[in-house]
């Protein structure tokens, strides 16, 4: 099973998030989207592991002290790829988000998971695969606040063709 740590949103949220696909779609970017449902921010990837492996994953999710109730999302960006770009939308300058972060691929590495040596780029998928030119600078992006959801380990896996993710386990991180 293939596995990740992240925060998640609600619905309304992620309803919110489209809003942002669409105006970007509707901009030139040509990708394919991020399911509406499949919307999150990346904390920390694992890849594969056992049943034994997800039981230590679950107890440093559930050990974690650092919260992120909050992110104010401010910008737009893209990772370049062989022949394509992943356009995402960018977080504003997050201490908790940070802290939580850092507490996790501790963690991790605490525990003989590998954790990714680049920089952490906290970001939230928007397009897969865009091959278009539109310049991102030029669309208009309004910062906004968003509510986390939860904390959680996730799994990725195929529904119908279709990539899913699966919460595994969760902590709660906001009451609305």
């Amino acid at each position: 099973m293939r596995l990740f740590f992240a925060l998640t949103f609600d619905d309304d949220t992620k309803r919110n998030l489209m809003t942002y696909q669409n105006l970007l779609r509707s901009s030139g970017i040509n990708g394919r989207h991020t399911r509406t449902a499949n919307l999150h921010l990346t904390l920390a990837f694992v890849g594969e592991a056992t049943q034994e492996q997800k039981q230590k994953l679950i107890r440093i999710l559930r050990q974690l002290k650092s919260k992120c109730d909050g992110l104010q999302i401010d910008h737009l960006g893209a990772f370049h790829q062989k022949r394509s770009r992943l356009v995402w939308m960018g977080i504003a300058s997050n201490r908790a988000l940070m802290n939580l972060q850092r507490e996790l691929t501790t963690a991790l590495k605490a525990q003989g998971f590998a954790t990714e040596a680049k920089k952490y780029m906290p970001h939230i998928t928007l397009f897969r695969h865009d091959t278009g030119d539109t310049q991102l600078k030029y669309v208009d992006v309004k910062a906004r606040h968003v509510d986390v959801y939860s904390i959680a380990l996730m799994e990725s896996i195929y529904v119908d063709n279709k990539l899913a993710y699966r919460v595994v386990d969760e902590v709660l991180q906001s009451q609305g």
